[in-house]
């Protein structure tokens, strides 16, 4: 079976959205450990091969392995001491810390015996920085690239001042007529390629991480957290927009103001969570009444709601709060005691020529004597210059 790039992403955001302190240091653990046995019995080849050893420190190479294999003790413990607390959303930043050195130790002693210049461990121990930001605190990773990059540091200050080897794992053995040897290009190529794979996955990772970090910050910029409507700000702009859209086109424009009825009353008796869930179903509802995508409706805060009808007259405009009207008869609210049902006031104004201040004036005026009327109708007007002075002469 296909697996899609959006499916992909959306794995990656799911994993991004839910993974915990404890899973994110599991992830870099066990897409580590097949690396470092790679490099143990790579290394274990190069140290039972007579020409290799020719050209190698081999005190120093089996050092190397006693730490490969220290480290891997080290991952495998801390992963069996995560496993139980994976799900455990509690931060374990000495986790993270412990998992980032034992990485960065390694390939930090990898560069240092190969030669601190060698392209594929400081471009490994880059992408391990770069990785690191996405899953662990920055903190931690800080205190990790601080620590790996001041060993590197040192060294260089050992080559400059005390003529300390550069890459002491290897011996002139490893050169042959001002060449490296076979051996050695692919000691250091494959360095560098056996962690490429990884290292591309947790970057775009990274990528993918930011892009939905992006769309959440957008999506949260323009959307009511509960009901998942538009929220004022972004209703409001909507407005602005179509209006300046209107004197090019020449086409009337309606909108809506509708507020709950008696929405008081259902936080009173049933509890401000009842009252949640009932916006979230009216959301449901109002939204099913519109024509989509052209339509817009939005949450202006409360329980009062507002619906944008581009390009709509207002016979057309009374047609879409009739059907609003006789859904919400039958909706069901499940949350309220049966049988019950949620009603609505509207303000409905059609304008053709006016700024968003003096329709949503009218739009209120409307709603306020619908509620006045005795609720759950709407009051419908056309904005003509007069309202719209009048409007502007009454407020505050």
């Amino acid at each position: 079976m296909q697996f899609s790039t959006s499916e992909m992403r959306r794995a990656i955001e799911r994993y991004l959205s839910h993974s915990t302190s404890a899973s994110r240091c599991l992830l870099v653990i066990v897409a580590t450990i097949p690396y470092m046995l790679m490099y143990l019995t790579m290394h274990g080849w190069g140290l039972s091969s007579p020409e290799v050893r020719a050209g190698l420190h081999v005190e120093m190479l089996w050092a190397v392995q006693g730490l490969l294999g220290f480290t891997l003790c080290a991952l495998v413990g801390l992963a069996l001491w995560l496993w139980p607390r994976q799900r455990d959303p509690a931060p374990r930043p000495w986790a993270e810390f412990a998992v980032a050195m034992l990485v960065g130790e390694v390939y930090t002693t990898f560069a240092i015996l190969v030669g601190p210049f060698s392209a594929g461990p400081v471009l490994v121990l880059m992408g391990i920085s770069a990785v690191g930001l996405l899953l662990f605190q920055w903190r931690v990773m800080m205190v990790a690239t601080v620590l790996c990059s001041g060993a590197l540091l040192v060294y260089d200050a050992l080559m400059l001042w005390f003529d300390a080897p550069y890459g002491p794992a290897i011996t002139v053995g490893a050169f042959a007529h001002g060449a490296s040897r076979w051996w050695l290009t692919f000691w250091q190529t494959m360095m560098l390629a056996v962690s490429l794979p990884v290292l591309v996955v947790m970057i775009t990772l990274l990528f993918a991480s930011q892009e939905a970090l992006h769309r959440r910050l957008r999506r949260l910029s323009t959307t009511d957290d509960l009901t998942g409507l538009v929220n004022r700000h972004h209703f409001m702009g909507r407005l602005t927009s179509e209006l300046a859209r209107q004197q090019r086109s020449g086409q009337a424009l309606s909108l809506v103001l509708l507020d709950a009825d008696h929405f008081k009353r259902i936080n009173d008796v049933h509890g401000h969570a009842t009252g949640d869930e009932v916006l979230v179903v009216l959301a449901q509802a109002l939204s099913a009444s519109v024509r989509a995508p052209t339509d817009l409706v939005g949450r202006l805060g409360g329980e009062e709601f507002a619906i944008l009808l581009p390009d709509t007259a207002l016979v057309e405009a009374e047609a879409v709060c009739t059907r609003l009207q006789h859904n919400l008869r039958d909706w069901p609210f499940p949350m309220l005691p049966t049988p019950a049902t949620v009603t609505v006031s509207m303000g409905v104004v059609q304008s053709l020529g006016f700024d968003a201040e003096a329709i949503l004036r009218q739009a209120d005026a409307n709603l306020y004597r619908a509620k006045a009327a005795g609720r759950n109708q709407a009051v419908y007007a056309v904005l003509r210059a007069t309202q719209a002075a009048q409007a502007t002469e009454a407020a505050p």
